[in-house]
């Protein structure tokens, strides 16, 4: 598609934005005529909040504003609430000088392919219209996903936690959601630049603080806050992969997955599906991006599924960090995360990003397709990213030899 990317339209701040999300307002308002807009806390989402309004105000559509709120916030009171769609204004974990914007139906799930060419047609056709002001931030969205966190498993025993807000959409509610008598919190990345020296790309921050005060365990989030990852109470990072393996293994065990089946992405680690496997639990990847998971989760009526990135969709419509924070709590506290992921398969894994050109993609994925065929247990993954003009490779084997292999071939490309 031309404007729309992985996860929505994402790209840096400028006027060619502001115009291009008034007309994505406008088109989204044929079809969902009550729609809920939110933004994280990039400087410029109030002004492709307001863009994305008077677009949607010119269509016919009402609007409802909720100002700072996070992503699965966003989803979960569209689904909840009395609206027909929503509107995140967001670059999710992309630096600050970005942003975009991220679309959901009245069933809080990612508009599909289908859906996004049809506005993608509309765009070069909408002339852009007048800009009305921002309307009063409404508290009621926040509150009914507040509502939805109060009502989750509580731990069973007291626990010392560090959440790293990403100094994003989630700050508020993370305080509020982990500010009770089961928790002793200490929050960063609460203020200042959003997904700056903080977040999800920065996990050693975190771990280094959570080592040094002692705690328990720490969450830490992107700036939209549909992702996680977590430190576990032997200061080891686990990853989306890893807390996967976590949650499908307790389903398991509570003869909670009926199926058998969780869903991943091509991304997704050989070990996750090695382990899978062990447990007899089938694993199905999609494109990389959660909305490619959730439309199997939602067509195979499957509970679970998530990125190696840390989207992780346990019942819900989309990737939500504060939720499974939540809950990886509740398990943490009947048994440690450190050995509730006994069993996973570990391996090791290169990645690298290189500015895009057509020759070089090229001749990269002919090295993959001829490195592939010739491993069994190693592989090369080369694509396109679908949020910024990179190529992304992976390098990923079980044995440090094959994966040195792959490293050498890369570097002679």
């Amino acid at each position: 598609m031309k404007y729309f990317g992985t996860d929505g339209i994402r790209e840096l701040f400028s006027e060619s934005l502001v115009e291009k999300v008034y007309k994505v307002g406008y088109s989204f308002s044929k079809s969902f005529d009550v729609i809920l807009v939110a933004k994280d806390t990039r400087e410029s989402g109030e002004k492709l909040a307001l863009a994305f309004i008077s677009g949607a105000i010119a269509g016919g559509a009402t609007t409802v504003y909720a100002g700072i709120l996070s992503t699965p916030a966003l989803s979960f009171a569209v689904r909840n609430g009395y609206y027909k769609g929503g509107a995140m204004i967001t670059a999710s974990h992309n630096p600050s000088e970005y942003n975009g914007i991220k679309l959901f139906d009245g069933e809080g799930y990612k508009l599909c392919e289908g859906e996004l060419n049809l506005i993608e047609e509309d765009l070069d056709k909408i002339p852009l219209g007048r800009f009305f002001f921002l309307p009063p931030i409404s508290d009621r969205p926040k509150e009914l996903y507040l509502d939805f966190l109060r009502n989750l498993s509580k731990p069973e025993t007291h626990l010392s936690v560090l959440i790293d807000c990403a100094n994003g959409a989630t700050a508020d509610i993370a305080k509020k959601a982990f500010s009770t008598e089961y928790f002793s919190p200490t929050f960063i990345g609460t203020e200042g630049i959003i997904n700056e020296n903080c977040g999800v790309f920065n996990v050693e921050k975190a771990r280094d603080i959570k080592k040094q005060m002692e705690l328990d365990l720490a969450f830490i989030f992107d700036g939209d806050g549909d992702r996680i990852v977590v430190v576990d109470e032997e200061n080891e990072i686990l990853d989306g992969d890893i807390i996967l393996y976590i949650l499908a293994k307790w389903l398991f065990e509570s003869d909670k997955l009926k199926r058998r089946k969780v869903v991943g992405t091509v991304y997704s680690s050989i070990g996750l599906e090695k382990s899978l496997k062990n447990l007899e639990i089938d694993f199905d990847r999609t494109k990389v991006g959660d909305r490619f998971i959730a439309d199997v989760l939602r067509r195979e009526f499957l509970p679970l599924g998530g990125e190696s990135s840390g989207h992780i969709i346990y019942n819900q419509t989309t990737g939500d960090g504060v939720r499974i924070a939540l809950f990886l709590s509740w398990l943490s506290s009947i048994k440690p995360l450190s050995k509730r992921k006994a069993g996973y398969i570990y391996s090791k894994r290169k990645t690298f990003d290189i500015d895009y050109n057509d020759s070089l993609y090229s001749r990269l994925t002919n090295l993959e397709k001829e490195f592939n065929s010739n491993h069994t247990d190693s592989r090369i993954l080369v694509r396109k990213s679908g949020t910024e003009p990179k190529i992304r490779i992976l390098i990923e084997s079980e044995n440090e030899k094959e994966l040195e292999e792959g490293v050498d071939l890369l570097q002679i490309v």
